[in-house]
């Protein structure tokens, strides 16, 4: 018995070796798991901050694509005003370029009217000048005339006097 004893203490001690072993075994097992949750739920803080992070570049990236839609769009109105201003300012131009055009053509025809009024104006003042040296030949044949017709109406006057003289 003595030996079944000694046995017995063997057993329990190697027993209580490994069980030893065991709990140590389980203490690292248990520090793992601890370690293992702790990781877990730093990792699950990183995951969740990482997708926070990706939340905020989302947002940041959709309010940038909304800024660079508005800025296209107002880019997009811009170039559709600078073509209708310069539409606008092209008819302005051909409009400009006709009514100047026309404004020659119009001077050239009043500086030839004006020439023409000119030599018209020449030619009366020659007609004039004509109808004068006329009006004044033809007042001096009839003042030679009426000069004439007086001399002889005083020739006649003077005769017929004679003659009544004489009758007398």
């Amino acid at each position: 018995m003595k030996k079944d004893y000694k046995e017995l203490e063997r057993n329990y001690k190697d027993l209580r070796v490994q069980n030893a072993k065991e709990y140590n075994k389980l203490q690292e097992l248990r520090a793992a798991q601890e370690t293992r949750e702790i990781l877990t739920l730093e990792n699950l803080k990183l995951e969740q901050r990482l997708n926070n992070l990706i939340m905020e570049v989302i947002e940041k990236k959709e309010k940038q694509e909304n800024i660079v839609q508005d800025l296209l769009k107002d880019h997009k109105e811009a170039k559709n005003e600078y073509n209708k201003y310069k539409e606008i300012v092209s008819t302005l131009k051909e409009e400009i370029s006709a009514k100047e055009s026309k404004f020659r053509e119009n001077t050239d025809k009043m500086t030839k009217i004006i020439q023409e009024l000119k030599d018209k104006e020449n030619d009366n003042k020659a007609l004039i000048q004509t109808f004068k040296e006329k009006i004044e030949l033809k007042d001096n044949q009839i003042k030679k005339e009426i000069e004439e017709k007086i001399k002889y109406k005083a020739n006649f006057l003077t005769l017929e006097e004679k003659f009544k003289n004489k009758k007398l």
